[in-house]
């Protein structure tokens, strides 16, 4: 009876008596359901970071004011609904997470393929400088000797006008000049050995002859270069150009040294050209030496190439006179003709060969010849061989 007093007493106790009629529990479960679904909004607008799931107690509670039975089905409905919207969350969550490391694998290939891009540029820029470089050096090379071979063409005509021009005036001017020569060496044999004319007449003879070797060697500067070549050793040409100014060469106190590297020297040449070449550069070099001095003749095989030098001891040469020497007549002597090394110069390019004139130290010049060596003798037969099969 207490008990019951006490129970009925409180106002939560006739609350739950009063929900326990049957006409009471429809609008119990109903407001259950309200509860549970405004719970449920809440959850899924709000999210699992502001904790909403703990005010599905609230509707359990009433719940439990219908029974156990009642109790553990809200609950349930609870937990249920709870795990929903929590899967819910985690799969919106594990959307955006996806997204966001899409985006930045996204982001990665973007920036990675604009570096390579930028890579593959560079690198093909760089081939396209280097290509460009090396055509402009071949059109350089080109242009370098298109210019070369126009200036060199118009050498050769000018040359060939000249030599035309010279030819003409040799045969012009050497008839009279024989003619003057032979008279004054009869006049100079007729009179006493003390006539006071004598002396005039030995300088008449002088000049004219002075003046016939210059005739000659003009006339022969404007000729066609012979082109009988055959296969000869440099040795013997050496060796007989030496002989032939060994009188001279004393006489002026020169000594004339011979280095031959090798003793097949062979080139695919006419000697008697090459003879000229080499005695003419042999008689420059003892010329500069007037007080005497050193000639060195040095000969050997560099790829394929005989070199061929001619060292002296004398004054040397201006380096403003050095392209300068190779122009016809001019020179620096006094009694020069200026024909020398311009008839070097063209039997050599007749040989394919090169010249060079460097100073040489610590004084003097050097002239540095370089000539296409003949084939091996063992080549020259199987060519031969090739021929006549």
């Amino acid at each position: 009876m207490a008990i019951n007093s006490l129970g009925t007493s409180s106002p939560f106790t006739r609350w739950i008596l009063a929900t326990r009629k049957e006409r009471s529990r429809p609008q119990v479960l109903a407001l259950v359901f309200v509860l549970m679904a405004g719970v449920l909004a809440l959850d899924v607008l709000l999210g699992p970071g502001r904790e909403p799931a703990a005010l599905y107690s609230v509707p359990v509670l009433l719940a439990a004011a219908l029974g156990v039975r009642s109790a553990l089905l809200a609950a349930t409905a609870a937990t249920v609904l709870y795990h929903v919207t929590l899967w819910h969350h985690l799969l919106r969550y594990a959307v955006v997470d996806i997204s966001q490391t899409a985006v930045f694998y996204l982001l990665a290939y973007t920036m990675g393929r604009l570096v390579n891009e930028h890579i593959l540029l560079q690198a093909a820029s760089a081939h396209l400088g280097a290509v460009n470089a090396h055509l402009s050096g071949r059109i350089q090379e080109y242009l370098t000797g298109e210019h070369k071979a126009h200036d060199e063409l118009r050498q050769n005509e000018g040359l060939t006008e000249l030599g035309r021009a010279a030819a003409q005036i040799v045969h012009e001017v050497k008839n009279p000049l024989v003619a003057i020569g032979g008279f004054a060496r009869r006049v100079h044999r007729q009179l006493p050995e003390d006539h006071p004319a004598r002396d005039d007449i030995d300088i008449v003879i002088e000049e004219t002859s002075r003046l016939e070797r210059l005739l000659l060697q003009v006339l022969d500067f404007s000729r066609p270069m012979e082109q009988e070549h055959r296969v000869t050793d440099i040795g013997p040409i050496i060796h007989s150009v030496v002989n032939l100014v060994a009188s001279d060469a004393g006489r002026r106190n020169v000594s004339v040294a011979v280095s031959c590297t090798h003793d097949d020297l062979q080139i695919v040449g006419n000697p008697d050209g090459l003879k000229r070449v080499l005695l003419n550069l042999v008689l420059n070099g003892i010329d500069a030496m007037p007080k005497g001095g050193k000639l060195t003749i040095e000969a050997e095989l560099v790829d394929q190439l005989i070199s061929l030098t001619v060292i002296d001891e004398g004054t040397g040469i201006d380096e403003e006179h050095v392209t300068k020497v190779l122009e016809p007549f001019f020179t620096t002597k006094s009694n020069g003709t200026g024909l020398g090394l311009p008839m070097v110069k063209k039997i050599l390019d007749n040989h394919g060969g090169k010249m060079e004139i460097l100073p040489h130290s610590p004084c003097g010049t050097r002239v540095c010849l370089s000539i296409p060596a003949a084939k091996s003798r063992a080549d020259l037969g199987a060519d031969e061989e090739q021929r006549h099969a």
